[in-house]
């Protein structure tokens, strides 16, 4: 049996092309359709009303698997029932499967069982030598939006969030939950380093010590970690066939820049085999069977070349896409992953979009030393450079 691609892309077999006149070759027949009549038409008229009862009951009480309906009428479990074990396998035979019955009870296989979560314990001689933690934290923008980032000096290890605004309020309860984090670990975060903007809560993280920069400066190891996610995330960007993303695929993509640098051993770590990542949450060495991309990801969900209008519609309508320059690619002032707010701060559709005249001139950490010294006093420290300070677009002419 041969079968021949039509132009449509479909493939067929023409039976009468393959009997050839005047061959001597023995015929076979080929039976691709079996009919409801056809099978009629091999019982009596009996036989057949005897099919249709156990159809119509077998309907009546649920559409049961075929084998338990069997089991119901073999044990006379339906009182005065004329439908019999085989009246019941004659209507498969004849009607086949219930149509209903597979549509509703198909499924796409056996879910995978969760697996155990072993956390991997910190080792002793780390906990002994290297209890007492630096960290140092920032605030960064990436398309405008607003993470809260912070990076260890011993472990390496880089958290990142999204905030709504800068106040005290949201630094504090951030910075709380990466304290929490470390010392769940059986870490003491002894010193933090931040510049001026974190001023305002000293007196909420005692009793580790605040040292704060200069109003013109930054972090150092902060400001590397900039331009490592930057390296990052360009690299990602240029791996993919987009121009716009919407709000969650940038988070995404930060995320996904920091899960890099956290889950494998940092150069200057406290260890040469376990990541910033496995000493921090408990978490093994990546599989490769397991292994988190986020180029494969989005091209397996969103294809470029087929428009969906209304998706386009409505993130048009609520400002949900955003255009990414890759030659001027506004990312991180800092870098890592995994600390995720659990009061829907890290809800993409609640964070505020940036102004229009918001350029990726404007995402460079040093462009907006000059406005430090212009913010007024509030809820906000006076390094701030969020979207909502007045910078002119194009200030920094690096």
């Amino acid at each position: 049996m041969k079968f021949i691609e039509y132009r449509l892309g479909l493939y067929y077999h023409d039976a009468d092309a393959a009997v050839q006149p005047y061959s001597n070759e023995n015929v076979i027949d080929y039976s691709f359709v079996s009919t409801v009549a056809n099978n009629k038409a091999q019982f009596p008229h009996r036989v057949i009303e005897g099919a249709d009862k156990a159809r119509a009951l077998y309907q009546k009480i649920g559409r049961p698997s075929q084998q338990q309906f069997v089991q119901i009428l073999a044990k006379n479990l339906i009182r005065n029932c004329p439908v019999t074990v085989v009246d019941a396998k004659r209507a498969l035979l004849i009607y086949g499967p219930n149509v209903a019955a597979l549509k509703g009870k198909i499924t796409k296989g056996p879910s995978q069982h969760a697996p155990t979560f072993k956390p991997v314990q910190v080792p002793g001689f780390i906990l002994q030598h290297h209890s007492d933690v630096k960290l140092c934290m920032d605030i960064f923008y990436v398309q405008g939006h607003p993470f809260f980032h912070t990076i260890s000096h011993k472990v390496q290890f880089r958290t990142v969030a999204p905030v709504l605004n800068r106040n005290k309020a949201t630094l504090l309860r951030e910075i709380k939950l990466v304290l929490a984090m470390y010392k769940s670990r059986g870490f003491n975060i002894s010193d933090l380093h931040a510049n001026m903007e974190f001023e305002c809560i000293r007196n909420d993280v005692l009793p580790s010590r605040l040292n704060v920069t200069a109003n013109d400066d930054h972090v150092g190891e902060v400001k590397q970690s900039i331009w490592t996610m930057k390296e990052r995330a360009r690299t990602t960007i240029h791996g993919l066939p987009f121009k716009r993303f919407p709000k969650v695929m940038i988070q995404a993509l930060v995320y996904h820049a920091a899960k890099g640098l956290n889950q494998f051993p940092a150069k200057n770590g406290i260890s040469d085999t376990l990541s910033s990542l496995t000493i921090m949450t408990g978490r093994a060495n990546p599989d490769v069977e397991s292994a988190d991309e986020y180029e494969n990801f989005t091209k397996d969900n969103f294809d470029p070349t087929v428009p969906d209008n209304d998706v386009v519609d409505k993130a048009d309508n609520h400002n949900d896409i955003e255009h990414f320059d890759n030659n001027n690619i506004g990312v991180p002032d800092d870098d890592d992953v995994g600390v995720l707010d659990d009061d829907g701060v890290d809800d993409p559709a609640v964070l505020e979009p940036y102004p229009d005249d918001f350029g990726p001139d404007d995402l460079d950490p040093d462009a907006d030393e000059g406005a430090e010294a212009n913010d007024d006093p509030g809820d906000e420290a006076p390094g701030d450079d969020s979207p909502d300070t007045a910078v002119e677009p194009n200030a920094n002419e690096d």
